[in-house]
């Protein structure tokens, strides 16, 4: 959906979790630290942590329920993005 209003409001929420929830009070000593926490940061979002916005499931758990009911939900700003975006920013990369 091109220009809806939303697709900023789930890349900021998702953008602030993160920066709170993972970079708050960290140093990572190089770049591919960074990315191999990150990776392992988002495996863990995805498939462990719950969600009350999601009903209290995970994001994987939720997409299953989606699934079996056949709504097909488009995601306005995927996390492959927000992670580069986060990558760029913390280490002022453009």
């Amino acid at each position: 959906m091109k220009g809806c209003p939303y697709d900023n409001a789930v890349a900021k929420a998702t953008y602030t979790i993160i920066k709170t929830e993972f970079i708050k009070n960290r140093v990572f000593a190089s770049l591919e630290q960074l990315q191999i926490e990150l990776a392992n940061y988002v495996n863990w979002f995805n498939h462990h942590r719950i969600h009350s916005s999601l009903d209290y499931l995970t994001p994987k758990e939720f997409e299953k329920v989606l699934t079996s009911q056949n709504v097909n939900k488009e995601i306005p700003f995927g996390i492959k993005n927000i992670v580069q975006v986060l990558i760029e920013t913390y280490w002022n990369i453009n």
